[in-house]
């Protein structure tokens, strides 16, 4: 064979070799994807840790996606919602309550008597992604926070029965409906005004968590909390339904796995999160309002059955399939 044959021969099999390595490359970077999310709250503080938790788990995986998180309050929360809906951004660590406005019957998981491992088991988690999907163009990753209740905060006005008349409560669509049945007049008040409104008294009082009381500064003018709490304060990990469907399968399992470990994570830290901040709100000198017996379940008839009733004309379609499956 002539050497010039032979140069060509060796020449188009490099040209083949190279194109080969080339196009298994290309089909490698092609695989990778970069998904963005955003927390509803600081990442810092017990609501927001878990996302940034769930990023650093994903990105470190090195199954060629990643996360990459917008700054926190870059989106309204009550927005982060729609935001989700119409693929603004991919995913986000948001409660129900904040996207109520998307998906009206999304904070009916409150209602919930049952631990989450018994609605994954029972239909409740089908029959929720069901929702997100057609309301809210979502898909549920995980729901976490078993352990956590809502409880009510009193600036300066101790009370002695379930009874909140004559009170401006700040309230959020969670509890809502629940402290106008216990007759206060619920105000409507973004997050980052209540240290300003509890300092110029403009209200009287607020539901919240235990979490970060203390950290935010609330506790400064607020003297009461009352005991026990009501609904499982659950917060989501949603993606948009468009992003997830175009996700490869081995991103669709990475994702449910970390969402998986999250959801463990947090349900170790719960009770430890929780004796720290009660104890943290004793140091504070906040003075805790116990009802027991008839009062207690005075208090719990107001808040479920009021948001019960609120859910039916909200999402009447969906409202009884819930009730079977998530209410004792």
């Amino acid at each position: 064979m002539k050497p010039s044959r032979v140069l060509s021969r060796v020449l188009l099999g490099a040209t083949v070799a190279s194109f080969a390595v080339g196009t298994a490359f290309s089909s490698a970077v092609a695989a990778e994807k970069t998904i963005t999310g955003i927390n509803f709250a600081p990442d810092h503080v017990f609501y927001g840790k878990p996302l940034t938790e769930f990023a650093d788990l994903v990105n470190k995986a090195g199954k060629g996606l990643k996360l990459d998180l917008k700054p926190y309050g870059s989106i309204g929360m009550f927005e982060i919602g729609n935001a989700v809906k119409n693929g603004v951004v991919d995913m986000a660590n948001l409660p129900p309550t904040f996207m109520s406005n998307v998906v009206p019957v999304a904070e009916i998981i409150k209602l919930s008597t049952k631990p989450m491992s018994e609605l994954r088991a029972n239909g409740t988690w089908d029959l929720y992604n069901e929702a997100l999907n057609k309301q809210g163009n979502m898909q549920l990753l995980t729901a976490w926070g078993d352990g956590v209740n809502f409880h009510i905060y009193l600036r300066d006005k101790k009370i002695d029965k379930p009874d909140l008349s004559g009170l401006k409560m700040r309230a959020v669509p969670a509890y809502r409906a629940g402290f106008a049945n216990l007759g206060a007049t619920p105000v409507n008040m973004p997050f980052n005004e209540l240290y300003t409104a509890l300092e110029r008294k403009v209200i009287d009082g607020y539901g919240i968590t235990l979490s970060n009381i203390v950290t935010w500064g609330w506790s400064k003018f607020t003297k009461y909390r009352v005991d026990p709490g009501f609904y499982e304060v659950w917060s989501t990990f949603i993606i948009n339904k468009d992003t997830w469907d175009g996700l490869e399968q081995a991103h669709k399992d990475l994702l449910m796995d970390v969402s998986n470990q999250v959801y463990d994570i947090v349900a170790k830290r719960v009770p430890e999160q929780n004796a720290q901040d009660i104890r943290e709100q004793k140091e504070a000198g906040m003075e805790v309002i116990t009802f027991t017996g008839a009062a207690a379940e005075k208090l719990h008839d107001a808040m479920y059955e009021s948001a019960w009733t609120e859910m039916a004309k909200k999402a009447p379609e969906y409202t009884p399939k819930f009730r079977k499956l998530i209410a004792d």
